[in-house]
């Protein structure tokens, strides 16, 4: 549940990790060799030119690893596609590798401005299709290996071959949707507007709606920050910041229900990095910030929030910059 000492080295190699556990670096010391591409920690893919990935305008921006093929692209620069047996050639510009569908091809990304054009590109790199124009937020469903994106007032969820209408969102009253979307556990979708926040069932029937603030004053509360779903999909919890007197707010959401107050303390909001996280385990809740406070929160409210902060406090490396102190679940066999 703890991490203490030093931080455990990591492969030098590994220059870059995205949060979907891709990771790219090269084959050498430095910045520029053989691209090396990695999930979960081990090699997958090894280039047969070498690339120069960081500390250069044309940084290594995006990867994207299929079970048949590899895509990667450079700031500014060229998008690159392989077979995961092969060696890789290009096949446009200023595209980013977004997502390789279950049929084998590929979504990309091209940014002009404040919106996206998406398109389908086949694992050789031909264009097969623009799946739309311009949108201004999209997410990726890792699930069934789809994107699910804005047009105009409509959720549209894609999978390279069909495109699906999800669900019209003006009834909703949402606002103009400046947040990224989100999807969560239990592939439950998160959208935050200017007046109210939404989660979407994955076929974009109305799981919840939050309403918004509509003052930034520092002694109300402000939006909901950390969405996270259970694992089920039956839950969502958010936490919400109030800075003058400085507190932090736990709520739950269940569907159909209005927001549920579930845990609230006094909160040390220092420092230039600070943040939370939210994880649930089976009707509890893990709350922790980066300055050390936590608990244990029972999202039903049948036992009392356990307190996690003083025991964090007092660990070793506490408050050291070069000493780490993580919470998270005990795992075995790869579930908690």
């Amino acid at each position: 549940m703890i991490r203490l000492g030093p931080r455990p080295p990591v492969d030098r190699r590994i220059e870059i990790v995205w949060p979907d556990g891709t990771g790219a670096g090269v084959d050498r010391r430095g910045f520029r060799g053989h691209l090396v591409l990695y999930r979960e920690g081990r090699p997958v893919w090894t280039s047969t030119r070498t690339f120069r990935v960081l500390r250069t305008p044309h940084y290594l921006d995006m990867v994207a690893i299929g079970s048949r093929s590899v895509a990667f692209s450079f700031a500014e620069g060229r998008l690159w596609i392989a077979p995961i047996d092969g060696a890789e050639h290009p096949v446009a510009r200023d595209e980013l590798p977004e997502l390789w569908t279950h049929n084998g091809d590929l979504v990309t990304a091209s940014w002009r401005g404040s919106g996206a054009r998406l398109r389908l590109r086949a694992a050789n790199g031909r264009l097969l299709r623009t799946i739309t124009p311009w949108t201004h937020r999209y997410a990726i469903d890792e699930v069934d290996r789809s994107i699910v994106f804005l047009r105009q007032d409509r959720l549209v969820r894609s999978d390279g071959a069909r495109d699906r209408l999800l669900t019209d969102l003006r009834p909703l009253r949402l606002g103009w949707i400046w947040s990224d979307v989100e999807v969560l556990d239990g592939r439950l979708i998160w959208l935050e507007g200017r007046d109210r926040a939404a989660v979407l069932t994955p076929d974009g029937g109305t799981f919840a709606t939050v309403k918004l603030p509509r003052t930034s004053s520092p002694h109300r509360f402000g939006g909901p920050e950390y969405a996270v779903a259970d694992a089920a999909g039956h839950a969502v919890a958010y936490m919400r910041t109030k800075h003058a007197p400085a507190v932090n707010a736990v709520f739950v959401l269940t569907r159909g229900l209005a927001p549920r107050l579930v845990y609230r303390h006094a909160a040390d909001l220092s420092g230039c990095g600070y943040g939370a996280t939210l994880d649930w385990h089976g009707r509890w809740l893990l709350y922790w910030t980066s300055n050390e406070q936590g608990a244990l929160i029972d999202a039903t409210n049948r036992d009392a929030p356990i307190a996690l902060t003083d025991l964090m406090k007092r660990l070793p490396g506490a408050r050291n910059r070069d000493y780490g102190i993580d919470a998270a679940w005990a795992r075995e066999g790869g579930r908690a």
